[in-house]
């Protein structure tokens, strides 16, 4: 029987920055004080003229990322191994380097008893290794 793959989370679940974004353009600008501010550079204009949020209006018109932001967390607590610690993946990356190591090394090992220079023919092929004949 083939083990289930582990769940995965669309990326889109947590792109809310286009969203973010087109919230924060339709903010309407504080009034303009009578000085200039050196420094700073102006708002952009909101999208729509009538489509504008007062200051008071954005922790309402906020919601919706919100509610992306909880559903993206429930979706996260669904992953595997969410619950361990940065100490036991260490670990474990560590376990997995060293397997890692040594299995290169075999491979190593056995690249000494394989195939060598020595072994092929001058076409490349391995040396008593049976040609397929094709036609055409």
């Amino acid at each position: 029987m083939a083990a289930k793959p582990a769940p995965s989370i669309p990326p889109s679940s947590f792109d809310i920055i286009p969203e973010l974004a087109h919230l924060l353009t339709r903010v309407k600008p504080p009034t303009p004080s009578a000085q200039p501010v050196t420094g700073t550079t102006p708002l952009p204009a909101p999208a729509d003229g009538d489509d504008t949020l007062s200051l008071k209006q954005f922790p309402a018109a906020t919601d919706p990322i919100k509610h992306i932001l909880q559903r993206a967390r429930q979706q996260m607590r669904t992953l595997p191994d969410i619950k361990r610690s940065v100490e036991e993946q260490e670990k474990e990356i560590q376990r997995l380097e060293e397997k890692r190591e040594k299995q290169r090394a075999q491979l190593e090992k056995l690249r000494g008893f394989g195939v060598g220079p020595a072994s092929r023919e001058k076409d490349g092929r391995v040396k008593g290794e049976e040609r397929e004949m094709v036609m055409r």
